[in-house]
């Protein structure tokens, strides 16, 4: 393995946020239409390199012991509903590895999310009809819960990212209020980081944020991972 990239978080990136109306709203068209145009090779380059520089990172800052598990996501795969990038390599190595690797576990009823441990990438995510139209998978029932205190890292998907660790998410809420717990118990003596993964092109000037939006610590792009208390 190699040492992860690092990157500095360059204000002059990507295109600039709208101002005015709805920014989120416009933000989050407009990343779509980019995803949607992006081919499939293009995004299987990119998500090779983000699944590279996410191995080094965990290799060289987050030991496998408790404390060290890794919550990832299983992204949206169809065209036309903004593909998100595809870590599931990373998440075999880690798998392999030994380590504590969850996936977020949805409560449609109370819009809230759980963190349950997935030890086979194949087997432990399913299709459901809710997720169907998205090519999305979500975990089986009966998957154990990884406590928080458990997690070391935090894979966290959106549509926008910038070098403030601002984060637009698809504006279900369900991301914005698992990490704001998250927060609250990093305050308490919690440990876990929050990284954004993007592709390139989702690389931006400036999210339009509010008060409750929680910003993330890292953000692993095509070309490094930014650190974004250094920007």
């Amino acid at each position: 393995p190699g040492q992860a990239r690092y990157r500095a978080g360059m204000s002059n990136e990507g295109p600039t946020s709208p101002t005015g109306g709805d920014p989120k709203g416009a933000l989050r068209e407009r990343m779509k239409g980019v995803l949607n145009a992006l081919s499939a090779a293009h995004r299987q380059r990119e998500s090779d390199a983000v699944t590279a520089h996410l191995l080094d990172f965990t290799r060289e800052r987050l030991p496998r012991r408790a404390g060290g598990g890794v919550m990832v996501f299983a992204p949206i795969r169809l065209d036309g509903r903004g593909p998100e990038i595809d870590i599931s390599g990373a998440v075999s190595a880690w798998i392999a590895e030994g380590r504590a690797v969850g996936v977020p576990d949805v409560d449609w009823a109370s819009r809230t999310i759980r963190c349950v441990r997935v030890r086979d990438w194949e087997r432990d995510l399913e299709l459901t009809a809710r997720n169907a139209p998205l090519d999305v998978r979500t975990p089986r029932p009966g998957l154990e819960e990884i406590a928080s205190e458990d997690l070391g890292l935090v894979l966290v998907p959106g549509l926008a990212f910038d070098r403030w660790g601002g984060r637009l998410g698809r504006g279900a809420g369900f991301y914005d209020r698992f990490l704001a717990s998250l927060r609250a118990g990093r305050a308490a003596g919690m440990r876990a980081a929050l990284m954004g993964v993007c592709f390139e092109e989702q690389w931006t000037q400036r999210v339009p944020t509010e008060p409750h939006d929680v910003r993330v610590d890292w953000v692993a792009t095509p070309r490094g991972i930014v650190d974004t208390a250094c920007s």
